[in-house]
């Protein structure tokens, strides 16, 4: 007793000694750095004194009788010593040291056995140090040493007892990622192939602090993600689904917190490429760190689980029959055998199976926007991801309804990736692009007729909107390309388009209701539903048509027509106004059937159809309103029969020039023009 009593009094003063030669000497002044330098060379002087060689025989003394204070107290001791002892000088003293904890790794296990214990911390404290002692020059050695088979491995980094100011799985962690650390370790990536070590980390990963979370993350991210040294099969392995859904649980705290006030100086941003931004974060909060990371991961091609995509349309396989590819199986799906044989095509199948399983882009504006960046980048996944999406679309007046819409918004926003192609793309992977699948006709007419839900009913619009002006794009590109297999694979688009898109007695419908009442809400419903019936009269004429529709309708709303007449009150300075008269007039030129000489409105002083469009040549404020409706004039004098005889419109369009420089403004605002 009285021995182990003299052994806790002898190592109380050499602590002290320790904690002293330990101290940062940044900022310190003279008479510290004085007082540290002292004390280094007692400790120098008592380990080259048989000190190591009395340690080694209190250890040994402490674990023969189980005297508890002393098996907690010796290892960090030791620790403490090797961190002294890490120079130049003093490396071969310090090396054995190492060398007594290395012949001792049955106590080291004995002690993490326990894991809500001093001597727990204790040793985990001390195997750290071992690690990056000498930059790692025996980081080799410990690892094969060290049972990462052992039982308590799994329990150990959950468990979050404070015992020497840090908790257990902070301890764990450090350990565990001062191999990454270590620049002379060369078997590091063993531990990524050791099961489950690393996901251990990230195990209950939503219960850690701010300060905890940004320390692993920020501390994984440079020495695992950033290393040259692992092979990106070996990041593949750590960072899958497992791991990402767990860290994707954190991200439901958004709870705000100021990071220099629990300890963080400057926040990680997680950019892989390029200089680090100098603005500083004076608010941030776990959800928009863990977004951070995932977007670090998976937004750079070259780095993190992000490759350089190889194909953005891979052609069909010349194994298959051609009849294949008209059905949705071209398209990567998941499977109970974890891999279609589509998916095995993909540069990043990993980076789609945590967008599906781990990113709720429809549950919050960050996640969303991640998945949009995710897929800008890698817009080879945009057609799976469609394919394999939890997102609903059953139109209801709900936020996840709203943030679901919104997200296809986004998506379908992205320009289309087009890239010179030796054979035709697969038809739905390019349809996928343009209107997914998922999104679903009957959906999008369900939506439209819900009257008592203009919102629900102006998303619908959107999206079909975006489709119409995506398939426009598609188009161009198609043509540009030389080949009778690209003019078969033009036509298929377009059918399926039109097979996706809502019924036209839909898009008549809302017609019928937006005219109605006057209001914001339907002047942007106006506007987007000009746009809708622009696509449909540029893709499916026939279906207009047969329908009977007469584009002129589209003027007999009294604001149009009022918006042309030429008055200053009236006339067109209103952007949404302008913008919708832009397309209303577009869709005039190229629509069969206009009674050009119906009235524009129920008015009986009201200008015919005609009238109105020269209304707007003549008088509009925006020049690129007046040109599309010099091309909507030159149609109308076609259709009228007063210039049948000029195929080429070459007569009317000198007529129409003549007629605005002859035409004073301030002698015809007021008068009526018809014909």
């Amino acid at each position: 007793m009285l021995r182990s009593l003299n052994g806790t009094l002898g190592y109380t003063h050499l602590r002290e000694h320790l904690r002293i030669c330990n101290r940062t000497t940044d900022g310190a002044s003279s008479e510290a750095r004085v007082l540290r330098e002292t004390n280094r060379r007692i400790v120098y002087e008592w380990a080259e004194s048989q000190g190591v060689e009395a340690i080694a025989k209190s250890w040994e003394h402490a674990q023969t009788h189980a005297i508890a204070r002393l098996e907690g107290l010796i290892p960090v001791t030791i620790g403490r010593l090797i961190e002294v002892l890490d120079t130049a000088e003093t490396f071969a003293r310090g090396s054995q040291v190492v060398r007594l904890v290395l012949d001792n790794m049955r106590a080291m296990h004995r002690a993490i056995s326990t894991p809500r214990s001093l001597a727990c911390a204790a040793a985990l404290q001390l195997l750290r140090q071992v690690v990056v002692f000498g930059s790692g020059e025996h980081a080799d050695e410990l690892r094969q040493l060290f049972d990462w088979t052992h039982t308590s491995v799994d329990e150990v980094p959950t468990v979050r007892s404070s015992i020497v100011g840090f908790s257990i799985r902070r301890l764990w962690t450090r350990f565990v990622l001062a191999f990454f650390v270590a620049e002379r370790c060369r078997t590091a990536s063993e531990l990524l192939r050791t099961r489950g070590l690393i996901n251990g980390l990230f195990r209950s990963v939503e219960r850690d602090s701010y300060a905890e979370l940004h320390t692993l993350l920020s501390t994984v991210f440079d020495t695992i993600v950033m290393s040259s040294r692992l092979t990106r099969a070996d990041k593949r392995r750590v960072f899958g689904v497992p791991l990402m859904s767990n860290l994707a649980k954190a991200a439901r705290n958004s709870v705000k917190v100021d990071p220099q006030s629990v300890g963080v100086l400057r926040p990680a941003r997680f950019v892989p490429t390029g200089p680090d931004s100098e603005e500083v974060i004076v608010q941030d909060s776990v959800a928009e760190m863990v977004v951070r990371f995932f977007r670090g991961m998976m937004t750079y091609p070259g780095h993190g689980i992000c490759y350089r995509q190889h194909g953005l349309y891979p052609a069909p396989s010349r194994r298959q029959p051609a009849a294949n590819n008209d059905d949705m199986h071209d398209v990567a799906t998941f499977t109970r055998a974890s891999a279609s044989a589509e998916m095995q095509e993909l540069s990043n199948g990993l980076i789609l199976r945590v967008l599906v399983a781990c990113i709720d882009a429809a549950g919050s504006r960050a996640m969303g926007e991640l998945a949009v960046d995710v897929l800008r980048v890698s817009p080879e996944l945009i057609a799976p991801f469609w394919r394999n999406t939890k997102c609903s679309f059953e139109p209801r007046l709900s936020l996840r309804y709203l943030g679901a819409t919104a997200l296809a918004v986004r998506v379908l926003a992205l320009p289309l990736p087009a890239e010179d192609a030796r054979e035709p793309p697969r038809l739905h992977t390019v349809a996928e692009h343009i209107m997914p699948h998922a999104i679903g006709r009957s959906e999008l007419g369900r939506a439209l007729q819900m009257r008592t839900a203009p919102l629900v009913r102006y998303r619908a619009l959107l999206i079909v909107e975006l489709a119409l002006r995506k398939l426009s794009a598609a188009r161009a590109w198609i043509r540009a390309q030389p080949g009778k297999q690209w003019r078969r694979l033009e036509q298929r688009l377009v059918a399926v388009i039109r097979q996706r898109i809502p019924e036209w007695q839909m898009v008549r419908l809302v017609l019928h209701d937006a005219g109605e009442a006057e209001s914001t809400q339907q002047t942007l419903l106006r506007n987007v539903l000009v746009r809708v019936v622009h696509g449909y009269q540029q893709h499916f004429a026939e279906i207009v048509l047969e329908a009977r529709f007469d584009g002129g309708r589209l003027l007999a709303d009294e604001r149009w027509a009022d918006a042309n007449a030429g008055s200053d009150a009236s006339k067109t300075t209103d952007a949404v106004a302008a913008h919708t008269l832009l397309h209303l007039l577009q869709t005039l030129a190229v629509a069969p059937g206009v009674r050009w000489l119906a009235p524009a409105t129920n008015a009986a002083d009201s200008h015919t159809n005609m009238g109105a469009v020269l209304a707007a040549f003549l008088f509009a404020a925006q020049p690129e309103v007046r040109q599309a409706a010099r091309t909507a004039s030159i149609s109308a004098l076609r259709a009228t029969g007063l210039f049948d005889h000029d195929t080429s419109g070459g007569e009317a369009a000198c007529w129409l020039d003549a007629l605005a420089a002859l035409a004073s403004p301030q002698a015809t605002r007021g008068a009526r023009l018809t014909f």
